[in-house]
Parts: C-alpha cells; structure tokens; sequence
C-alpha cells in the first residue's frame, strides 16, 4: 500500500544497527523469508521479521502480537532493495509534517523504542547521514528561499526532560547549573514553557550549531542495555511564522490581504523503553529508568485515547500530570 493509506496518526517500526552490547552471541540471522513488510493503519497483524533481519532469542516461546502502520529495514546492505535509506524516511514522514507546518498547522513526531533500537539516528543522524530533524530544517529553508508568496520567520528552542524535570539544553550556564523551568498551558498559546531560549535562525549553519550543542548537553549514562543511553526525552521545537497572501495553500490570491501563519512542529527523541530488570540499574540509573518508563507508558495511553477518538470530538486527553504529554 501506498504512504497515502497511513492515517494522520501513524505508528512506525524502524529497524536500526545495533549498538555496543546488544551484539552478542545470543543474536542469530533469521532465515524466514516473509514478504509482511507493510499494514494499513488499525489493522493488527502476527510480528513477523523482515528478510535478513537479525533478532534476540528470548525464552518465552510465546508469539507476540503489535500493531504498525509501515516497517522500514535498515538492517540490510545500503544497496539492498530494501534497505531504508534516511532520505526515504524522511520523504515517507518528515516532509509532510513540514508541508503541514507551513500552512498554519502544528505538527509532532515522536520516535520511540528501546534504547540502541536508532531513535537519535533517525531523528538527528549520524556520519553525515542526515536524520529527520536535519533534514526538516534544510528543506524549510530551501522552500523559503523560493518562496515568492510570503515571508517565513523561524525560531528555535530544544529543552530535555530528565527526571520530570525541564532543562533548556540551548542556554548559556551547564545544565546542573540551569534553572529547571515550567510549563503551563496558555487559554491562547497553548503550551507554553516560560523562560526557555528560543534562537531565531535564518540558516542551516544556524540550525546546525544549535543543534551540536544541545545534544552534548543532553543527559547520558551506561546501561546493561547501552553504554551511550539517552536518559532524558528531547524536544527540538521549530516555531514557523509565515505571513502570506491570503489564501495561500489553497492556490488561490486575493489582491494584496496578508494572512498570519503560525505553527509549532515538535520533534522529540524520546528516551529508550526497557525492562528495569535488563538494564542492571540501581541508584541514579534505577531512578532514571523509572521516571522514563512512567512517563513513556502514560504517553502510550494519550496515544491510544487520541487514536480511539479520531474524527470524533472531544474535550482533552489525559496525561496533563506528566510532562511529557
């Protein structure tokens, strides 16, 4: 099926390399040559692996059932015909949450999974192998610079959330030195986070920066599961102001009327899931792995809440008590 049978809330399973102790002896090659790559959104369907994927094998012989929208494999040889390429995950979701943004709509993209499973990778990159994020910004400012309709402003801000605690990871002091911020929700605005560093940005060099120093801010730390964990969630924020001639998007112009555009795409590299019980954590790691886990799985039920009242209205989800959501 085609990416235009995805819904709007999508759900994606992206297999990566793995990293430093998940390769081991226990990893075997599978030899089932199932063709299952692709669902349509709400179906549910037998986890089956891709061809010349590579699996853990774990006691319990039960077979275990999940839902997914599309499988991307990144796992074979780049000229493999199935291979991912990051150009191809982005063109599948990246683009359409940028096209979305420039016309007034905000947009959030969540990549979530157990830790070493590739969310920093495809979000931010890696090599010079662009990720999402990236290449959200490059195209933004490539369709600026042609756009001849309007004017487009754009802001950045990237804050951590570490122990339900906020961190603006783009401020001047060292993160333990930081004041750990607020959020709130505004009868206009929406929400709102007080005091954090938003840095207006007219280049991908700009952009660039930003982002290489907020990530070697970020909070890190050794599990049995990884020896680089990202042990906080990552929100990189692009707010867009755009003001156009009215009727932009709908091809349309009428006479010289501006309209204002305002959107805020969220582009959040959630820490890794995992069981507590593999990740040898204790202290600190334990307390860590704690908050991550409540939080992830509180997003996990807003998810479901949102998805079981689409297209129907509503007044709020929950999940106001966590950060995160």
């Amino acid at each position: 099926h085609s990416v235009d049978d995805v819904k709007s809330l999508a759900l994606y399973e992206s297999f990566n390399e793995l990293v430093g102790a998940e390769i081991d002896e226990d990893m075997e090659d599978i030899e089932d040559q199932s063709d299952l790559i692709a669902a349509l959104a709400g179906s549910k369907v037998e986890g089956r692996p891709l061809r010349k994927a590579r699996t853990i094998t774990v006691a319990s012989d039960k077979p275990k059932s999940f839902e997914f929208d599309y499988c991307y494999n990144s796992m074979v040889d780049s000229e493999d015909e199935e291979y991912a390429a990051q150009e191809q995950v982005y063109s599948d979701i990246g683009s359409e949450i940028l096209r979305q943004g420039l016309v007034g709509y905000n947009g959030c993209l969540f990549a979530y999974g157990q830790t070493g499973s590739g969310k920093s990778y495809t979000m931010m990159g890696r090599d010079g192998d662009d990720g999402i994020i990236p290449r959200i910004v490059e195209s933004l400012f490539e369709t600026m610079q042609h756009d001849t309709t309007g004017e487009t402003k754009v802001w950045v801000s990237y804050l951590e959330i570490y122990n339900e605690r906020i961190q603006d990871l783009l401020s001047a002091g060292g993160v333990a030195e930081g004041e750990v911020l607020q959020i709130f929700e505004h009868p206009k605005y929406g929400v709102v986070v007080p005091g954090i560093s938003e840095c207006p940005v007219e280049s991908m060099d700009e952009v660039q920066r930003l982002m290489d120093y907020g990530i070697k801010r970020r909070a890190v730390g050794a599990t049995n599961m990884n020896s680089h964990s990202s042990r906080s969630h990552a929100v990189f924020t692009l707010r867009l102001e755009r003001s156009a001639r009215d009727g932009y998007g709908e091809g349309e112009e009428v006479g010289d009327a501006k309209v204002s555009l305002n959107s805020r795409l969220n582009l959040v590299d959630l820490s890794g899931s995992e069981r507590t019980s593999k990740t040898g954590a204790d202290g600190d790691r334990l307390r860590e792995g704690t908050a991550i886990n409540q939080s992830l799985t509180n997003l996990g039920v807003c998810i479901r809440e949102l998805a079981e009242k689409a297209g129907r209205w509503c007044r709020m989800v929950g999940g106001g008590e966590w950060l995160l959501t």
